[in-house]
């Protein structure tokens, strides 16, 4: 499977700074600073799955090539249809590479898991993160559901953040694969020092070829 993918992001940074004035009058300076960074990048993104495991997570590797400064190299991961993803540390996996492999699993969309207002939820935790997710399905096309997700995910020590993440993703049941994935998140957390981080990100994926010839968007 190959998937074009469109990727930005802005970073805020507010830093609180305190110390002596530069004038050499010796009255304490203190005051917000505000640094402001942006980036975006495009390119492909191409998914081999190579089996099952014995604990039923799809065994993949998984490739960016880009057209800037986000380009990976193979990756092998399991993936569980709880969005759970387990790669090697040592690999390089980017974010909208992630953000495919959480909905790649299978019995990611698992019909006895939806209940009467067509929604089910995934909660995961651990002693330094939490994470929920409830997804919706708003139509379904013979098979071609357009879902709806909204993601909050709370992590913990020294550098903690909270992240919220808006979601839409249009999924072949009958391949059981994404056609293609939209997802907005923001996420703040506080730096070293004093002050906190807010970064803002889209990640835009469409499928572009499939070997099991699902039907493209």
């Amino acid at each position: 499977m190959v998937y074009s993918f469109t990727y930005g992001s802005q970073s805020d940074l507010t830093s609180m700074s305190s110390g002596i004035s530069s004038s050499g009058t010796g009255t304490n300076a203190s005051g917000v600073n505000d640094f402001q960074g942006g980036t975006q990048d495009n390119g492909t993104i191409t998914v081999v799955v190579n089996g099952v495991a014995a604990d039923t997570g799809l065994v993949v590797t998984i490739r960016e090539d880009a057209r800037n400064h986000r380009t990976a190299e193979p990756a092998t991961c399991a993936v569980y249809g709880n969005g759970t993803v387990l790669c090697k540390s040592t690999d390089k996996v980017n974010s909208e590479e992630y953000a495919l492999l959480r909905v790649l699993g299978q019995n990611f969309v698992d019909p006895s898991q939806i209940d009467a207002k067509n929604q089910w939820k995934i909660a995961l935790k651990n002693p330094s993160l939490s994470m929920s997710s409830e997804f919706t399905v708003r139509k379904n096309d013979n098979g071609i559901l357009s879902i709806d997700e909204t993601r909050k995910i709370d992590r913990k020590g020294a550098q903690a953040s909270m992240t919220q993440v808006t979601g839409k993703i249009l999924y072949d049941q009958n391949k059981t694969l994404p056609l293609s994935l939209f997802e907005q998140t923001i996420e703040r957390g506080n730096v070293p020092g004093g002050g906190y981080r807010t970064v803002n990100t889209q990640i835009d994926l469409k499928l572009s070829s499939d070997s099991m010839g699902a039907k493209l968007p």
